[in-house]
């Protein structure tokens, strides 16, 4: 509504008004999602951009009059600036790393069934080209300017951005969406021709939207088992958690790496699972008695060690190695086969399948886990 709003004073020259709607609008954006805001100024400036080319300004006279235009949503970077700096800043790698935005735009549509995800892909990918030849119609300049500034975007960025991972690949899917829904039919066509196109359009949308919905229930179903867990954990505990993985991921991921998290939100406990990266999360992982075994990957179990993730450990070395004086309960879900032995010294207080949970016998006398302002 906000950016509507803003086109619409724009259009009535009410430029500065726009400004100051899009000053805070851009604040607003910023403290929901940083890539919100992100997406937010390359979309703008390809509006800008193209509503300035339209208008008969050559491309670079254009550009510089849409930054300029911009610049009401340039306030947040100074506080990105601020809040990522020095220490705070995080690692940045892996640039022009073709093959990881090869496999982003593979992935877009990535839920449960490989064949039914990459045909869909592929035709939103041939609706897309088959505009940009004209033979539907054409792409909106607009639409189109914001398109090749993300795509743009996805290859300039590197795929570990200040600590953050998936800078480039989380982008691709915003460059799909616009230039979709900026194709604008040929002139030419009927109204029988456009109902059609419609029609398919809708289609597939329902199609997706169904298929969706019944893996996300799959999911809640399996989440739902799981979870039953937590109703036998004590609140405040201090959980070591271990999620059964493999080194070669399946296209169905099973979506449980960061379920033990919930123990905080429901529990008030301590999970194993957290992100340590600096300057990313707003929350930090306070249990120095676990060191390396307090947070991500700590909870990855798996059956041998991975050339390819040589910081995720084995599941009989996480059992074996794990400070149990740092911890009070221990969480197994959907582990790998567990060896004799590896649990003596733990109770189990619930199982479901491979799955259980198991209170440590001899905990330590720490205060229990209490959340970190």
């Amino acid at each position: 509504m906000g950016g509507a709003t803003g086109l619409w004073l724009g259009g009535i020259g009410r430029v500065g008004a726009r400004a100051g709607l899009f000053v805070l609008f851009g604040m607003i954006v910023w403290l929901a999602h940083i890539m919100g805001w992100a997406m937010l100024c390359l979309f703008v400036f390809g509006g800008e951009w193209a509503r300035a080319r339209n208008a008969g300004q050559a491309v670079v006279p254009a550009a510089i009059r849409a930054v300029i235009n911009c610049l009401p949503l340039a306030p947040p970077a100074l506080l990105f600036l601020l809040w990522r700096s020095g220490e705070a800043g995080g690692a940045s790698h892996h640039f022009f790393d073709l093959a990881i935005k090869i496999e982003g735009l593979a992935t877009v549509l990535r839920d449960r069934w490989f064949l039914f995800d990459v045909g869909s892909l592929l035709i939103v990918l041939l609706l897309i080209y088959a505009a940009l030849r004209g033979q539907i119609g054409r792409i909106e300049r607009r639409a189109g300017a914001a398109a090749a500034l993300v795509g743009i975007a996805v290859l300039a960025l590197p795929f570990m951005l200040m600590g953050s991972a998936y800078a480039d690949m989380r982008l691709i899917p915003y460059a799909l969406i616009v230039a979709l829904i900026g194709i604008a039919p040929r002139e030419t066509m009927g109204r029988k021709s456009l109902s059609r196109i419609a029609m398919a359009g809708a289609g597939f949308f329902v199609i997706r939207i169904a298929a969706t919905t019944f893996s996300l229930a799959s999911i809640d179903h399996e989440w739902r088992r799981e979870l039953a867990a937590l109703d036998q954990l004590p609140r405040g505990s201090r959980v070591f958690a271990l999620v059964g993985e493999t080194c070669v991921q399946p296209w169905a991921h099973r979506r449980t790496a960061h379920l033990p998290a919930l123990a905080i939100a429901r529990r008030a406990a301590f999970s194993n699972d957290q992100w340590r990266m600096e300057g990313a999360p707003l929350m930090r992982v306070e249990l120095p008695q676990a060191g390396s075994f307090a947070y991500d990957p700590a909870q990855f179990a798996l059956s041998a060690p991975c050339e390819s993730a040589p910081d995720r450990r084995p599941q009989a070395e996480s059992l074996a190695r794990f400070p149990r004086h740092a911890f009070t309960h221990v969480w197994l879900i959907q582990p790998h086969p567990i060896a004799r032995g590896q649990l003596s010294g733990m109770t189990p207080l619930w199982r479901d399948g491979r799955s259980m949970l198991l209170r440590i016998d001899a905990p330590s006398r720490l205060p229990e886990a209490r959340p970190v302002e």
